[in-house]
């Protein structure tokens, strides 16, 4: 894609499969992080994006020049978070609980484009109903599907048949949004690092600093931002962080 290769930070089967349907030539790097839940407080939202972005950074020094996308997906019923199991036992407590009711599908993307740092990201939400399931039938289920490495202890691209219905964007419910995360890719393969006159932005878990380009000074971008666009209109840089923006001269 253009000048940058595409980089999918992921071991998933289902994701690669995805990913390869729209972007043939895409590498993947599994990437090297804990994926154990811990909340911490977080909204569904923020841990998906957390998760999501820790897998993006741990391929990030593996790539000289190119855009990594990292994703994650958990499953949330009554404030409670469904991770992946790791037995049987687990998975079959997981089916216990989501059969019969609609829990929610979240899926985060992360986006980083190297060497540019520039970050994107987002989080989508689906909602999924599994029929109502006796004892036997979920000892079946245990017993036969390929509930293994799936939150939520089932696939729905592989199960169809426990789901009784679904709102919302189907492959976010399978790993990965593709429509919003190729538009997303897109959006960062045309953004560029616009560089000014010394300016130093804090608030942030780290700061933004761009240097004057004629001094060859780098720029730094805080991958916490979740916000950061940049608008060029009438020879001013004009930066929206936030709810706030701030503007300077564009020197060309």
């Amino acid at each position: 894609m253009g000048n940058y290769k595409i980089v999918l930070a992921s071991g998933s089967p289902r994701r690669i499969e995805l990913m390869r349907k729209v972007l043939p030539e895409v590498e993947i790097i599994p990437p090297d992080v804990d994926e154990r839940i811990q909340k911490d407080d977080l909204s569904p939202e923020e841990l998906v994006l957390s998760i999501a972005e820790k897998k993006a950074m741990s391929v990030r020094d593996k790539v000289d020049r190119g855009i990594i996308v990292a994703a994650d997906t958990i499953v949330v019923l009554d404030d409670k978070i469904f991770g992946k199991p790791h037995t049987e036992e687990e998975a079959e407590r997981m089916i216990c609980e989501l059969q019969g009711r609609e829990h929610s599908v979240y899926t985060g993307v992360v986006i980083v484009k190297v060497p540019d740092n520039i970050v994107r990201r987002f989080a989508e939400r689906s909602k999924v109903k599994i029929k109502a399931m006796n004892d036997d039938e979920v000892t079946t289920y245990i017993k036969h599907a390929k509930w293994q490495d799936k939150a939520g202890a089932y696939g729905i691209q592989e199960t169809p048949d426990i789901v009784e219905y679904y709102h919302g964007d189907y492959y976010n419910i399978v790993g990965l949004p593709v429509d919003k995360t190729l538009e997303l890719i897109h959006k960062v393969r045309d953004t560029h690092v616009l560089y000014d006159t010394a300016m130093l932005f804090g608030g942030f878990d780290r700061c933004f600093i761009y240097g004057n380009r004629t001094h060859g000074a780098r720029e730094c971008l805080p991958y916490s931002a979740p916000e950061l666009t940049y608008i060029v209109t009438g020879g001013q840089i004009h930066y929206r962080i936030s709810t706030c923006i701030y503007s300077s001269t564009y020197l060309g």
